[in-house]
């Protein structure tokens, strides 16, 4: 049997867990300065769904997206929210024609090999007055 470096995965779970509380904090604040807003929020590369959820569970309409038909399926599979829905999309050419109050994309633009085209389907779907949060990894840590 493997051995487990427990404090590899304790540094893993922190990064995740500080990422996590970023996005919830911005979509907060958000909210805040939008206080009458039902807002629709877009998780573009959500893969396994774990951000979405998280989302969802804070009381907001979210749609993950993911290029994985197999990771969207667990992801729907886990989901328990009406309030969440998944859908296979690829980043690279998002057809969707509604409009998002806020969208996020955590640790997304370094997996692709054109992020220009991400960010220009972004620009497409963001409202006006909306919100993009894209994290990617700084190289520095887990934070």
């Amino acid at each position: 049997m493997a051995n487990i470096d427990y404090s590899i995965l304790q540094k893993i779970m922190v990064h995740y867990v500080n990422k996590l509380n970023f996005i919830l904090n911005a979509i907060e604040e958000y909210q805040k300065k939008h206080p009458k807003k039902k807002l629709k929020i877009l998780d573009v590369g959500c893969g396994v769904g774990n951000i979405s959820l998280q989302i969802a569970y804070n009381g907001y309409n979210v749609l993950g997206i993911y290029i994985d038909k197999k990771s969207i399926d667990y992801a729907s599979k886990r989901n328990k929210f009406k309030n969440c829905k998944f859908k296979v999309a690829n980043a690279h050419d998002l057809k969707i024609k509604e409009k998002y109050d806020i969208i996020v994309s955590p640790e997304v633009l370094e997996h692709l090999k054109n992020p220009e085209k991400l960010i220009s389907s972004i620009e497409k779907i963001l409202k006006d007055d909306g919100l993009l949060i894209i994290t990617i990894p700084n190289g520095y840590g887990p934070t």
